[in-house]
C-alpha cells in the first residue's frame, strides 16, 4: 500500500518539512524501493535567496567609466525541501495497533509528480532527460545537466546522477524504465540518521532535497519514503 501527501514546489524557494510516518501492514524492499506509509507534512517556513537590487550611476557627455559589477540572482528552475523525519512501524488494522515495532529507519525521501509512479521499474535517470522533461535549455546556467553533475549509488542503484547541497546532503535523480514525461521521474534525498548540520549552519536536518519546477513555474509533488 502506498499513501502520500502532495506539496507544491515553487522555483527558487526553500521549504522546511517536518515529516512523520506510520506504516501498517507488511512489505519487503528489494533492490528497488517500494515506498509505503502516510506522510504528514508540517510546513514551518520557506523563502528564497536574496537578490541584489539595481543601483544608479550617472552618465555625463564626453566621459567613459569603468564599472565592475556583481549580482546575486535566485534560480528560476529549482525548489529545495529540507527538514527532519520521525517514523514508526506498526502492525494493525486501521488505527487499531496489533504490534508496535517502534521507530522506523528511513533510507530515502522521494518526490515525484505522480501518485502512480512505477516503483518496480526504478532506475537511474539521465540529467539530459530531466532537462528535456522540464524544458531546460542546454545553455542554462542551472539546468539539470549542470546540477546533477555527480554520480553515486542511492537506494542500491548504481550510477545515479546526484547533486550535493551545502552540508553534504545528497539528492539523486531517478526514472522509470522509459522516461518520457515528468511523471516518469522521481528525485530521492538520502536520509541521514542521526541528523546533521544543514545548509544554514543553525540546525540539524535529516535530509535536503532538490526538485525541478520548470522555468518560473510551480510543480506539485507527491512525497514517499522507503524504509530500511
Amino acid at each position: 500500500m502506498m499513501i502520500s501527501k502532495t506539496y507544491t514546489a515553487i522555483f527558487g524557494l526553500l521549504g522546511v518539512l517536518i515529516v512523520s510516518l506510520a506504516v501498517f501492514g507488511s512489505f519487503a524492499l528489494a533492490s528497488t524501493p517500494t515506498p509505503a506509509g502516510a506522510v504528514n507534512i508540517s510546513v514551518i517556513d520557506y523563502g528564497s535567496a536574496t537578490e541584489t537590487t539595481a543601483t544608479t550611476v550617472n552618465a555625463s557627455y564626453g566621459n567613459i567609466s569603468r564599472l565592475d559589477l556583481t549580482a546575486n540572482a535566485s534560480t528560476k528552475r529549482w525548489h529545495g525541501y529540507f527538514g527532519n523525519i520521525t517514523a514508526s512501524l506498526k502492525l494493525g488494522n486501521g488505527s487499531a495497533v496489533f504490534y508496535d515495532f517502534g521507530g522506523a529507519q528511513i533510507n530515502t525521501v522521494f518526490a515525484t509528480s505522480t501518485n502512480s509512479f512505477a516503483w518496480g521499474q526504478l532506475v537511474a535517470a539521465t540529467a539530459s532527460n530531466v532537462d528535456t522533461a522540464w524544458g531546460y535549455t542546454t545553455n542554462a546556467a542551472d539546468n539539470a545537466s549542470k546540477v546533477f553533475s555527480g554520480s553515486g549509488t542511492v537506494e542500491n542503484i548504481a550510477s545515479v546522477p546526484t547533486v550535493t547541497t551545502v552540508g553534504s546532503f545528497v539528492t539523486g535523480a531517478f526514472a522509470d524504465s522509459t522516461p518520457t514525461t515528468r511523471g516518469d521521474f522521481a528525485f530521492g534525498a538520502v536520509v541521514y540518521n542521526p541528523a546533521k548540520t544543514g545548509f544554514d549552519s543553525s540546525a540539524t536536518y535529516s535530509y535536503q532535497l532538490m526538485v525541478p519546477t520548470g522555468v518560473q513555474n510551480s510543480q506539485q509533488y507527491y512525497l514517499y519514503m522507503s524504509l530500511k
